[in-house]
Order: structure tokens, then sequence, then C-alpha cells
């Protein structure tokens, strides 16, 4: 559907409590480069992805996937709606 907004910037946040999960694959690494993949395609289709995590473990996985700078790992999720705002304001001014 994105992909065929008529929009100069498009973003997706992706909101997530943990890792990749599939329930035919269990190789992490393997997930994780499969959506790394599916993150780039949507890159090269104009579409900006920003991960916000609520796994206190996922830097282990997610800098993998998304890129340093484009991911966010909160401590708490009482800080979300806080982060959200920052997260949209700083792609914004980008």
């Amino acid at each position: 559907m994105l992909r065929r907004r008529r929009a100069a910037r498009k973003l997706i946040v992706l909101v997530t409590d943990g890792a990749p999960h599939d329930i035919d694959v269990h190789d992490r690494w393997y997930l994780a480069l499969d959506a790394k993949r599916t993150l780039e395609e949507q890159k090269g289709a104009g579409i900006a992805t920003f991960c916000v995590s609520l796994d206190p473990g996922a830097d282990c996985y997610v800098t993998r996937m998304f890129g340093v700078g484009n991911y966010l790992v909160l401590d708490h999720l009482r800080r979300l709606p806080e982060k959200l705002a920052l997260v949209y304001l700083r792609w914004a001014a980008a």
C-alpha cells in the first residue's frame, strides 16, 4: 500500500517486543538477514523504516537488520509516546 502512495517521503515505524520469529524457521541469523533483505527492498522503493524495540536484548540483532541509527531500544514501555514523538521529529527534519 505504501509503495502506491504518492508522497515525497515514506516512513514505517516498527514497534516490536522481540526478535524476528517464524513458525517454520528457527535460525535467528537467517531470520535477521531475511528481514534485512526486506528492509533493503523497501528502501529501494523509497520507504524508510525505523525500529523501536521493547526488547532489552535487541541491540544484538536490530543493528544487523536496521543499521546504526535506524533503531531505538526502550527500557520501558511508558517511554514509548515520548520517544515516538522524537523519532518523528528527527525524521521530519532530515
